[in-house]
């Protein structure tokens, strides 16, 4: 079989042999042709069984392929319909033969006559007849081949209500309705001799059915709906055991039957498969171990590719399938096989191996987190940071609840910096306008930073939106940064997102004057620009953004604005995902050829990016990539970073946008809101960079 060439070559000179012989006897004339073999491989579906390795499989179609090839045989394989499509896994010679020059013969099921003479004529050879009764009078074969034509499937039960019926009558001559009656028809024929032997054999035995059907029934892995038998080794049994004795019975008695595997070991089958469907005590066996023949066919497959890989350990069982195969051994180990006891046991060793290596990495944690957060130079200030970053660990691991688990001492310097900024903002409202740096955008933001806080700012809103109105550049419904300079995208959305956190609407001609200056792919330039995607900016994106999600979250856009400035926001949140730096939470203000001053990460445009994604789109995609690249220094309150960069607003003409961003408020804002999304490494580095953004003054 390892060998089909040598094999093909045997059998030809066999058959050489052979030819000589029969032209010895026959007389000159007649000598022209030559031996030919038949080789009949019933049931071929058996190749499919698991205990059989893909390159067991494939060598066996090979060989059946190479004698087809030589000329000198011919093969004729049965295989079950439903069954057919798994030939694919064959190799393609094999395929070849069969599918694309026709070597298929498709047998339906029997007609009724076809039924007539299986049953008649094998009777007729044994000198048999069937009784007849009734008025008009009907036969008894008539009667088996009305029952058998009515349900195809049943055929299996027609075979053996005639043996039956030989074995009851068959010394009459006459196969009588008395005896078919007895049976209990077609199909209690099966049920009742399986009834009968169950009933004579003692406790212990009948017992031993569940360990004989699991070892004998399986699920078949491309159709769990399909419950097929499989030929298995007697010796598992044991010997003169109430398992044996169960299947002696049953062998005697044509339900099991006895055969011996390829290298001679016996094995026991079904002698019918619909013992499975017929048989209550098998049916009730069945549907009460389904869900375990499943799990069990899971177990054979994963084992066999654990088998195929030579065994490696990267095939084992882990997780939930572990567990549960750890369960199905310990409940009922019986229902596996040796090899598949044996995957479950490697399994569970390897997971236990994991789990101690686990084990020595958490207890040195201090070593593993200096090495890996703070290589290659490691002095003590490093060595203090990883030794905060495991303390962390042990914080983060113990919390059960999805708040940050800052410290008492965080969360009190927190409290105090909230109580005395709010003081401080809440005495300049009466200010508003009257100082140049108290401008529009200034305004602006402490009624952002004051909402929540101050209960007494939402009754007053309306001076905000009389504030806005008066400081609005009427030519453009848009606002400055300061009246010297042009129209201001940011200044503008800080305006309509303020204004919305305050439910007062933003003007139908300020939300049009927004949305006409998006550009096509979904980006907003700081200034009045031209069409040109260089003069893209990503915190005027984000921001233009952040204000109409407010508007349309409060309900504030008019009706007839509300699907255009849908629209706008979903191409914003589009167009900043294809601006992110690929693996990384990293965007920049402008487009390399358009920017001035080239520096390095802009951490707060990307923090504000990373914001404004979740807020706009719900995409919390980029949260882990922000908390992965956290810096481990928390900046300065004072801390920004220029986006110089050029926006054309003519062919000829350009402005210098020198615009600076705040790390601090907007890297804190992200990592709080990122924080869930971590690693638990992550989180802990996250947590010390927090907590200290938090105790400082």
């Amino acid at each position: 079989m390892r060998e089909p060439a040598a094999l093909v070559a045997a059998v030809s000179r066999a058959l050489d042999r052979a030819t000589e012989n029969a032209r010895r006897q026959v007389p000159e004339e007649a000598r022209d042709g030559r031996a030919r073999l038949i080789v009949v491989v019933d049931q071929f579906e058996e190749i499919f069984d698991e205990a059989l390795s893909p390159e067991e499989r494939s060598r066996f179609a090979e060989v059946l392929s190479a004698l087809v090839h030589s000329r000198d045989v011919w093969v004729l394989v049965t295989l079950r319909a439903d069954l057919y499509a798994r030939c694919a896994e064959l190799p393609e010679a094999f395929r070849d033969l069969v599918v694309e020059r026709g070597g298929t013969f498709t047998v339906g099921g029997p007609r009724a006559a076809e039924i007539a003479q299986m049953i008649r004529q094998p009777a007729a050879m044994a000198g048999l007849s069937f009784e007849r009764r009734g008025d008009p009078e009907e036969g008894l074969d008539e009667v088996l081949r009305d029952a058998a034509a009515e349900h195809p499937s049943v055929l299996p039960l027609l075979e053996f209500t005639l043996d039956e019926l030989w074995k009851r009558g068959g010394a009459t001559g006459v196969l009588g309705f008395s005896d078919y009656d007895e049976l209990g028809g077609l199909q209690g024929a099966l049920r009742r001799r399986a009834d009968e032997e169950f009933a004579r054999l003692p406790a212990a035995a009948r017992d031993a059915l569940n360990q004989v059907l699991s070892a004998i029934v399986r699920i078949d892995p491309t159709d769990e709906r399909l419950i097929v038998e499989s030929r298995v080794s007697r010796a598992q049994f044991g010997e003169a055991t109430p398992a044996q004795a169960l299947i002696g019975a049953f062998i005697a008695a044509h339900l099991l039957v006895a055969d011996r595997a390829p290298d001679g070991t016996p094995v026991i089958g079904l002698a019918h498969e619909a013992l499975l469907r017929e048989w209550p005590p098998a049916v009730e066996w069945v549907e009460q171990n389904r869900e375990r023949l499943r799990l069990r066919a899971g177990i054979a497959a994963a084992a066999a590719l654990w088998r195929d890989s030579r065994y490696d350990e990267t095939r084992l069982l882990s997780g939930a399938l572990l567990r549960d195969a750890g369960e199905l051994l310990a409940e009922a180990p019986h229902i596996l096989r040796r090899e598949e006891r044996e995957f479950v046991e490697q399994s569970r060793e390897q997971d236990r191996r994991v789990r101690r290596r686990r084990l020595v990495r958490v207890s040195s944690i201090v070593l593993a987190v200096a090495i890996a957060v703070l290589l290659p130079t490691i002095g003590l200030s490093q060595l203090l940071y990883a030794s905060s970053v495991s303390r962390a660990l042990w914080t983060v691991w113990g919390s059960t609840s999805q708040a940050i688990p800052i410290s008492d001492r965080a969360r009190a310097n927190l409290q105090g910096n909230l109580t005395g900024l709010s003081a401080y903002l809440e005495s300049r409202l009466d200010e508003m306008g009257a100082h140049p740096e108290f401008n529009t955008w200034s305004v602006a933001q402490t009624w952002v930073a004051l909402h929540g806080l101050d209960a007494s700012l939402p009754p007053s809103a309306a001076k905000l939106r009389e504030f806005m109105t008066g400081q609005r550049d009427p030519s453009c419904y848009c606002w400055r940064e300061t009246e010297d300079k042009l129209p201001h995208t940011v200044a503008t959305s800080w305006v309509l997102y303020a204004l919305a956190l305050y439910d007062q609407p933003a003007a139908p001609q300020e939300i049009a004057s927004l949305l006409d200056r998006q550009g096509e792919t979904g980006w907003w330039s700081m200034f009045p620009a031209t069409p040109d995607p260089g003069n893209a900016s990503t915190a005027a994106t984000a921001w233009a953004s952040l204000a109409l999600h407010a508007q349309l979250s409060h309900r504030l856009i008019a009706p007839e604005q509300r699907e255009r400035a849908e629209a706008a926001v979903g191409k914003a949140a589009a167009w900043l995902r294809s601006r992110a730096q690929p693996g990384r939470a990293r965007w920049s203000e402008y487009a390399p050829d358009h920017t001035a001053e080239q520096q390095g990460d802009y951490l707060a445009v990307s923090a504000l990016a990373v914001h404004a994604l979740r807020t706009i789109a719900g995409d919390r995609g980029f949260d882990e990539l922000w908390l992965a690249g956290l810096p481990r220094q928390v900046p300065a309150l004072s801390e920004s970073e220029a986006a110089k960069g050029y926006v054309f607003r003519s062919k000829n003409q350009f402005t210098l946008d020198d615009v600076r961003h705040y790390r601090y408020p907007w890297m804190l804002a992200t990592t709080v809101e990122a924080f869930g999304a971590g690693s638990n490494l992550e989180k802990s580095r996250a947590l010390i960079w927090i907590e200290d953004a938090l105790s400082r003054p």
